[in-house]
């Protein structure tokens, strides 16, 4: 069997993909005279499942890193496994997508275009091993989020969000090159695996370490870190519902990944160790504090997602195998808790029948009009935002668990105690949100009148109780799930 075949098929398969949606359009366009509509988006989700299949049963079983295309490209189990898992949240987000067009008109073949290129750009990133190519293809995605968040071109908010993604992304991507081309000036080489050497053969070079103390900077712009972040919470309340659920959800796990790849070349680096530790902590400490005043559920969302990625960032400053294990078990569990929260999020989307106006009941005060009426829902809700809170014995007191057990056994027990006490503060706008779904009666909310104007598929309904399943499978099995996460990052060890 062809090795580079293999290897590539994924990516061929996907640009294959985009070509056909690319043919399939010109012909509508131009024999039948109209554009594609949601029904394609099955179409594309069967041949990404043809794509999910061929990554797990086509696997090469490579446990060491097998350099390909004059070391440009790696291949290792690893990478394969976090291809699947962003295929499979593709899936998922699909289905968010085809009744999220029930209520928002969106070009469609656009849409599904730059989710693709999006897609294989981080598969690519993924596995590339230069610099200068890692950087190439993460600006194909900032591309491509560019065009997502600004196709909410009706409200003046969204227009604003995405100017100012647009401005601050590509500042931090240029001082993310700025540090990149340090790094040629001192080392002569941007192959990573090449870097690694460099960098222990030089431990004492302060410049090699400030040049990737740019690029970390570029990647926690990209996870919405402390002080990076003051574009999150505007697109979480300003963009496209879609868009958002996209951009927290699926590029994640890759930016993640990408850090430790990094932070594999310079772990002999106290400076760095200490700057994520400061990162991390200040990103939970905000993110905390600020989301006890929020009435909107984005928002909240928003401020949530700095608060856990500033834990994913402890888990994998610490450079142990316990540590980043358990901060991979915290991103994938939160985007999937996430996902489901979205999902259920959608059933609050109405639109009116006069004026065929959108709204979404973004107030957590009135959140009880959807969910009173509806125990399940009720019962998964609730069980996502204990998650999300880390309350025992939910999924994220596990994650929480693990990353703070990873920081006593290196040794920052008082740090740890900090981070409880922030906890306990950021449980209060969670619980705060099961008082309104469980607590107040719907004759408070007279004013607001239920949505009636949009028909939600079946598939909605199932996709929601899957992750609900799903969610409940890795409470109860969390060890073989970190045990699991543990056997493909032992590579960096």
């Amino acid at each position: 069997m062809n090795y580079y075949i293999v290897y590539y098929s994924a990516e061929l398969l996907l640009l294959w993909i985009i070509c056909i949606i690319f043919f399939i359009y010109l012909i509508e366009k131009i024999i039948y005279k109209k554009d594609l509509n949601k029904n394609y988006l099955s179409f594309v989700s069967f041949l990404l499942i043809f794509v999910l299949y061929n990554i797990l049963f086509l696997n090469l079983n490579v446990n060491e890193p097998l350099y390909l295309l004059d070391n440009y490209f790696v291949y290792v189990n690893c990478i394969q496994n976090i291809k699947s898992f962003i295929l499979f949240l593709s899936l998922i987000f699909f289905i968010f997508l085809y009744n999220f067009l029930n209520i928002v008109k969106l070009p469609i073949f656009e849409y599904i275009i730059l989710i693709l290129i999006i897609i294989l750009s981080l598969f690519l990133m993924l596995s590339t091993n230069h610099l200068f190519y890692l950087f190439l293809f993460l600006e194909m995605v900032n591309l491509s989020l560019y065009v997502l968040i600004g196709l909410n071109k009706n409200s003046n908010f969204g227009i604003e969000i995405a100017y100012k993604y647009f401005i601050q992304s590509s500042y931090v991507t240029i001082v993310g090159l700025f540090g990149i081309s340090l790094i040629y000036f001192r080392g002569g080489t941007l192959f990573i695996s090449e870097l690694h050497f460099l960098m222990t053969s030089y431990p004492s070079d302060n410049l090699l370490y400030f040049a990737f103390f740019l690029i970390f900077i570029t990647f926690f712009f990209k996870l919405g870190l402390f002080p990076l972040h003051n574009w999150v919470a505007d697109l979480y309340q300003n963009a496209h519902l879609s868009t958002v659920v996209f951009i927290s959800v699926v590029p994640k796990l890759p930016y993640v990944y990408v850090i430790l790849e990094l932070y594999y070349v310079v772990n002999i680096s106290r400076f760095i160790f200490f700057f994520l530790i400061l990162i991390g902590f200040l990103s939970v400490v905000y993110g905390s504090i600020f989301a006890l005043y929020e009435a909107s559920i984005r928002r909240l969302l928003g401020y949530g997602s700095i608060v856990h990625m500033g834990f994913v960032i402890l888990g994998i400053s610490t450079f142990e195998l316990q540590g980043v294990g358990s901060a991979f078990f915290y991103l994938i569990s939160y985007t999937l808790l996430v996902l489901n929260f979205f999902l259920v999020l959608l059933l609050f989307i109405d639109r009116k029948s006069d004026n065929d106006e959108v709204f979404i009941i973004d107030n957590i005060t009135s959140m009880n009009i959807i969910l009173n009426k509806n125990t399940l829902l009720s019962v998964i809700f609730s069980f996502i935002i204990l998650s999300l809170a880390g309350l025992p014995f939910f999924v994220g007191f596990f994650s929480k668990l693990y990353v703070l057990l990873s920081l006593i056994s290196y040794g920052y027990l008082f740090l740890v105690f900090i981070l409880l006490f922030i906890n306990i503060l950021s449980t209060l706008y969670y619980i705060r949100l099961i008082r309104f779904i469980l607590f107040i009666e719907e004759k408070t909310n007279k004013i607001v009148q239920r949505p009636t104007g949009v028909v939600y598929s079946s598939l909605l309904y199932n996709a929601i109780v899957f992750l609900f399943i799903l969610n409940i499978l890795i409470l109860f099995f969390h060890n073989y799930v970190l045990l699991f996460i543990l056997n493909n990052i032992i590579i960096f060890f």
